[in-house]
């Protein structure tokens, strides 16, 4: 299929950029300037990012009733804090997470696809991660490649690495090796994350990866005049940790064929014995599944209903 990438239009709209860029990045910028909270800073994602794309990283599973519920558990949470204790800014918020030392107690969890949403990907978030002492977490259908992260963030840099439950055995073994060589002390292996989720907002939007040229979807794109920009601008993303010949277009397919739901302990058993350093399982909600979990040699767990993208109405607090 022919597309700008395709044609190479990128390549003669990339010596644009340094006069095209900062232009169309003005009005985002000054909106971003403007935030005081992350719900606005949701509110900037969300006007400067094409509709779907925007759609598929802001959605949650069918009717999306655990999505909602996720976000009120927080406010259901009460602090009752001590007074006069003689503490004074900046406070110490230095923890260990995975053995790791780290200024901040909590990270950025792995996401799918960072280019979709920003040319600068993955990479963003190292540089932020970097600058903030946070934990790095790297998500296995990453658009930047282990050794992009590790130009960023040097081998002793804390670093966790999410592996699905691939089928093919020989692919999970590579993709692990990859992550020792590049410095990545931990592992996380995500388990509620079994087949695709039913979005149904990415239906109404009619999601596609890359975006389909519909009439439709380039007149979202022209809407969002500086994420477009980026698009065209910058080399078609591929997913750099999955097999060469697997492209953005075809990922959904790709991941249907791997995703094995037959997965079971003994598996988890057999990752657990590939991997030497620390082991999270991500996804469990119920404490008869943590307790197999440490059995079968994970070090740590991770409560999660993969943020109600999955399974609908599948919560824990």
């Amino acid at each position: 299929m022919l597309t700008p990438h395709t044609l190479g239009i990128h390549k003669f709209l990339r010596l644009l950029n340094p006069l095209v860029r900062p232009a169309l990045n003005i009005k985002p910028n000054r909106r971003l300037k403007k935030a005081v909270n992350i719900a606005d800073v949701r509110l900037c994602a969300e006007s400067r990012v094409h509709k779907m794309c925007f759609g598929y990283l802001d959605s949650g599973g069918d009717d999306e009733v655990t999505l909602r519920r996720n976000k009120d558990a927080y406010s259901q949470l009460e602090m009752h804090f001590h007074v006069l204790s003689g503490l004074e800014p900046p406070l110490d918020l230095s923890t260990k997470i995975f053995g790791q030392d780290v200024k901040i107690p909590f990270f950025a969890c792995p996401t799918a696809g960072n280019r979709m949403f920003h040319t600068e990907g993955e990479l963003a978030v190292a540089k932020a991660s970097k600058e903030h002492g946070s934990l790095y977490c790297l998500s296995s259908i990453s658009t930047s490649s282990m050794k992009e992260i590790s130009e960023i963030l040097p081998q002793d840099y804390p670093k966790l690495f999410q592996v699905y439950v691939w089928k093919d055995r020989a692919l999970l073994r590579d993709i692990l090796a990859q992550a020792k060589e590049n410095g990545f002390q931990s592992l996380a292996l995500t388990v509620d994350f079994s087949w695709y989720g039913n979005r149904e907002r990415d239906i109404r939007n009619n999601f596609t990866i890359p975006p389909a040229y519909t009439l439709n979807q380039i007149w979202e794109a022209c809407k969002r005049p500086a994420w477009t920009w980026d698009f065209l601008s910058n080399p078609a993303y591929t997913y750099a940790l999955i097999r060469n010949d697997v492209h953005a277009d075809s990922l959904a397919n790709f991941i249907n064929s791997q995703l094995y739901p037959a997965f079971s302990w003994k598996d988890a058993e057999w990752l657990c014995s590939e991997w030497d350093g620390p082991k999270a399982i991500k996804g469990i909600c119920r404490p008869d599944d943590a307790k197999r979990a440490l059995d079968a040699g994970f070090t740590s767990i991770w409560v999660s209903n993969h943020g109600g993208r999955q399974l609908d109405t599948r919560y824990t607090l």
